[in-house]
């Protein structure tokens, strides 16, 4: 609603900072001008790189890429067992991934080599987890081996 407002004719036309220029020529569209380097990360703050062609906005003081649309995907079948498995590796251009445990026991999932039953988050069996995240996933099965399927949405 403050966005509909805002990119009404009327009411603004241009906003200029040091950094980071926008102006609304149209109310169905808002240009950004490009910049090569991330401003200081400030929460609701958004800007484009012109040398990745991306958007981000600030959340606190991490930013975040606004992907939305992927335009393909991954699959792959990984067994699992009581040592610590790399599931699926860092993507930065992951938006999104599905991990489904395909088998009989917990799997107990998360972002470091480090993970364990008391650390990771555990994934029951036939169970599935969607989660937007870039980094790495670990896992490690409560008892035997257990094969996790995943789906990874990719820029």
């Amino acid at each position: 609603m403050l966005l509909n407002w805002l990119l009404d004719e009327e009411v603004l036309r241009e906003i200029e900072l040091p950094i980071l220029r926008v102006r609304w020529l149209d109310p169905q569209y808002i240009d950004l001008t490009p910049i090569t380097a991330d401003p200081a990360i400030t929460s609701g703050r958004l800007w484009f790189r012109g040398d990745v062609n991306n958007i981000y906005v600030g959340v606190g003081s991490t930013k975040m890429p606004l992907k939305l649309v992927g335009s393909s995907f991954n699959t792959r079948q990984v067994s699992v067992g009581t040592s610590v498995t790399v599931i699926i590796g860092a993507n930065s251009n992951r938006l999104s991934l599905i991990l489904l445990n395909m088998g009989s026991t917990i799997v107990y999932i998360g972002p470091s080599s480090t993970v364990s039953s008391s650390t990771g988050i555990p994934l029951l069996q036939n169970t599935a987890l969607a989660l937007n995240y870039t980094g790495a996933i670990y896992g490690i099965s409560s008892s035997g081996t257990n094969v996790i399927a995943y789906l990874e949405l990719v820029l």
